[in-house]
């Protein structure tokens, strides 16, 4: 973040001061990159292993950075092998290279298979009041017409951010304004100093500037509590973040709490519940006493009890399964229906309840599929393949269904049966986007081509 400033201080230096500036500079960068290696080992306890007493990575670093070619393995290697780093802060950074190359993106109500380029401008314009950008809007014309700083300063404090916005919006990992928090505090900054330029002008300035910020707290303070899923009034307020984003920029499993309280307000009301943070939180914890759905997350899990392909009741979807912004697309979101439906109501902005009965074909068979994977890996194929035949005949031709039956009968010894569903699971997503097949295409064609 800082090159582009070394290069410009450099660059504007006098004749025959430039060596000496260019050592200077250099030097407190690298004194800056002394200081914060030590501080980053320090949060890891100096300790160069991931797992402590000679426990081992069930992937070590060295099969886990391979995917990603000879040379990104020769740096990475490199550094462990001289321990210049913690080992889990490398895994770190290899994982989160490793996820953009697949994670998928919601934005504008569309799942892409992989990161956009404009997703991250996009959300600075959604999630970011609308009296901070008429600040900022405000400061970048009076640094244009000379009323704000010199152009140093405005190099020093802008580029950083600017750099920082490049490299977000190449990064591939698309998935919260989280990630571009140090932008809103340069921001700040910026219109800050707009605000008091144009303040030493005039008390006319000052009254506007007064007014912005006072609209800026406003909309924070109306989205209280729920501030996560804030959008501003321009793009219809955080009623409709759920239809422009997901992930942790709307629901990032923030509303037990709430759903708790509307279940104690419903106490006889049969449920059932597809929340995004599950399996890794689950909602009974919080006293939620709703059968559980199934979601892209629970495949590692399956399910004790199996979704009927009606709903009765009141099936409540949180914001990131109902838009499927953990699959690769939104044609194998198993709750797309539901968005064509008027919810009953919205807990917290981002919880939506549905009554009625209600069609969830889709969710049942997925549900089975991935309870018959888990079984297969404990390695009962009987069990396995009468959940899959079950998902297959809720739902025909479905990918999910056809390569749960294509794996439990390879198990069960029946090749043929199992190339005919793998086969059926293959058309299945040649139907998807191109860039969804790939998730799918080639992890069946190389069970097809087994022997």
């Amino acid at each position: 973040m800082l090159l582009p400033v070394i290069a410009y201080e450099i660059f504007r230096a006098e004749r025959g001061t430039s060596l000496r500036q260019t050592l200077r500079l250099c030097s407190s960068f690298a004194a800056m990159f002394v200081i914060a290696v030590p501080v980053l080992w320090a949060f890891y306890g100096f300790r160069y292993a991931a797992r402590p007493a000679g426990l081992a990575l069930s992937t070590s670093l060295a099969d886990y950075v391979a995917p990603h070619g000879h040379f990104d393995s020769t740096i990475v290697m490199g550094v462990a092998h001289l321990h210049l780093l913690p080992e889990s802060y490398l895994m770190g950074m290899v994982d989160v290279k490793r996820v953009a190359e697949f994670y998928p993106t919601y934005i504008f109500g569309t799942v892409h298979a992989h990161g956009v380029w404009y997703y991250f401008p996009a959300v600075i314009l959604i999630k970011t009041t609308l009296g901070i950008l008429a600040l900022c809007a405000l400061a970048t014309w009076a640094a244009l017409t000379g009323r704000i700083g010199k152009t140093r300063e405005l190099v020093w404090l802008l580029s950083p951010g600017a750099v920082y916005l490049l490299i977000a919006m190449l990064s591939g990992i698309d998935i919260g304004a989280r990630h571009i928090l140090p932008i809103y505090a340069m921001a700040a900054i910026f219109a800050g100093a707009g605000a008091a330029a144009l303040s030493a002008h005039s008390r006319a300035w000052t009254g506007i500037a007064a007014a912005l910020i006072a609209a800026h707290i406003a909309a924070s303070l109306v989205t209280y509590p729920n501030e996560m899923a804030f959008a501003n009034m321009a793009w219809g307020g955080a009623k409709n973040a759920h239809n422009l984003l997901s992930d942790s920029s709307v629901d990032w499993a923030q509303q037990l709490y709430q759903v708790k309280a509307w279940q104690d307000q419903h106490p006889s009301e049969e449920c059932w519940f597809a929340y995004f943070a599950r399996p890794e939180i689950d909602p009974a914890t919080y006293g939620i006493r709703c059968h559980a759905l199934p979601t892209a997350d629970t495949m590692w899990t399956g399910s004790s009890e199996m979704t009927p392909p009606i709903l009765h009741g009141a099936v409540i979807i949180s914001a990131g399964d109902l838009s499927g912004c953990e699959w690769p697309t939104g044609g194998v979101n198993p709750y797309r229906d539901f968005q064509k439906l008027q919810p009953a109501e919205v807990i917290d902005d981002s919880v939506f309840v549905y009554r009625g009965d209600l069609h969830a074909e889709k969710a049942a068979a997925l549900d089975r599929a991935q309870t018959a994977g888990v079984l297969l890996a404990q390695h009962q194929p009987q069990q396995a393949l009468a959940l899959a035949q079950q998902a297959v005949a809720i739902v025909p031709g479905d990918l999910f269904a056809e390569t749960a039956l294509g794996d439990a009968e390879a198990m069960s010894g029946n090749k043929e049966a199992a190339r005919a569903a793998w086969q059926s699971a293959i058309a299945a997503a040649h139907q998807l986007e191109p860039d969804a097949q790939v998730s799918y295409v080639p992890d069946l064609e190389a069970k097809l081509a087994r022997p």
